[in-house]
């Protein structure tokens, strides 16, 4: 990352912890945005959340990883949950509305030897809640990959670097 920030004249600042690096990249007129222009090189810039994927590429173990820990961080849920007989447990989650984005994930963590179940959420609410006075209803239904089983989170959490400090420690 910062041998990027380097070579496009970006500023850099870094968290006290140096887990998270921030970069600002400088306007210049005429010229857009290098992680724009990556996006819009692959193919994903512009895409609606239905139509999200990543594209069809050779890319490495550690990218895989990376990207998986990112999908979890920021759209994931890791939950705890204690069953009667006192038996700590609980899923890992990954939510979407792309389908093709949701079966990309799903092969991603199988390729990582983690057992996964895809399933869809049919969100159809009639007389849906509201958010200030304004009526939420979802038009999708939602795509759900989700880790369950003991030796498939003990799998993932020696693949994930989740950023994200009680989402890491929950895991």
């Amino acid at each position: 990352m910062r041998e990027f920030a380097a070579e496009y004249g970006c500023g850099v600042r870094e968290i006290p912890q140096g887990s998270i690096v921030r970069l600002r990249f400088p306007f210049k007129a005429g010229h857009r945005n290098p992680i724009t222009n990556c996006l819009r090189r692959f193919g994903v810039w512009g895409q609606r959340c239905d139509e999200k994927w990543l594209p069809d590429l050779q890319l490495s173990r550690d990218f895989w990883a990376g990207w998986l820990s990112g999908l979890v961080d920021t759209d994931g849920c890791v939950r705890e949950r204690v069953n009667p007989r006192g038996t700590v447990h609980g899923p890992v989650e990954f939510a979407t509305v792309s389908p093709l984005l949701v079966m990309q994930v799903s092969d991603a963590l199988l390729r990582f030897g983690v057992a996964n179940r895809v399933r869809v959420d049919q969100r159809q609410q009639r007389n849906g809640h509201s958010i200030n006075g304004y009526a939420v209803v979802s038009r999708r239904p939602i795509q759900i990959v989700e880790i369950s089983r003991a030796t498939a989170l003990v799998r993932l959490a020696g693949v994930l670097d989740l950023r994200i400090g009680y989402k890491a420690s929950t895991l």
